[in-house]
């Protein structure tokens, strides 16, 4: 009697892994800066005793995505570079809880401990200064205010489309049409008659109404009856 054996598919290799695209000049500045920037962070943290931290944890309460209380280290790091900071989760944390990573935000950094040790122990044990037995290396989280769900990235979407300045007035293709000149009939409707062969006898009374209703000078002189 022959045993099935389950094959467990092959992971991916350096060899048969994509490639990573080359990092720009400017791209490689910007994360040396900002290295340099969370390196400055950590020294402050690291320079407040450890008992005020632990306050300063308990006052502010910062969790992970999933619930996890930060250690203290952290939530102080967190603070210092996000003072409304609540509530944490990576990029793919973020998706399976149903929420996206709003465009052009920027990750907050925390360090997240590495090695046999750290196993089950999550990025919530993470302490430099207590933890010897295991390594660190900085890891990118973005606050819940930084997300949206997919409802909600529709309706701030709509809004800012509601925002957007009306268009312009087209203008018509040929605007010479609207430069009329007028020729001025000294004698007012009677001129106008005589040209057209009809008779004032024979005008409509409201006719005679509208052209003997008086006009004001200024649009006389610019609206004048035309043959």
């Amino acid at each position: 009697m022959s045993t099935a054996l389950a094959i467990r598919p092959q992971s991916a290799t350096r060899e048969t892994r994509k490639p990573r695209k080359e990092a720009t000049a400017e791209q490689k500045e910007a994360a040396a800066t900002r290295r340099a920037g969370i390196k400055q962070l950590c020294a402050i943290v690291k320079a407040l005793p450890v008992e005020k931290r632990v306050l300063l944890a308990a006052s502010y309460g910062i969790r992970t995505a999933e619930g996890r209380e930060l250690s203290p280290f952290n939530q102080c790091l967190l603070v210092h570079q996000n003072s409304s900071v609540s509530i944490v989760g990576g990029f793919q944390q973020w998706k399976k809880l149903g929420r996206s990573v709003k465009k052009g935000e920027r990750a907050l950094a925390i360090w997240v401990p590495c090695g046999k040790q750290a196993e089950g122990a999550g990025d919530a044990g993470a302490n430099p200064d207590t933890d010897n037995d295991r390594f660190f290396i900085l890891g990118s989280v973005f606050d819940i205010t930084q997300t949206e769900t997919d409802e909600e990235k529709a309706a701030r979407k709509e809004r800012e489309v509601l925002a957007l300045p009306a268009p312009a007035l087209a203008l018509p293709e040929h605007a010479e049409a609207f430069d009329i000149e007028a020729e001025v009939l000294p004698n007012g409707p009677a001129d106008y008659l005589a040209d057209t062969g009809e008779s004032w006898s024979t005008a409509t009374e409201a006719e005679r109404n509208a052209y003997t209703t008086e006009t004001p000078a200024t649009l006389q002189d610019e609206f004048t009856l035309c043959d």
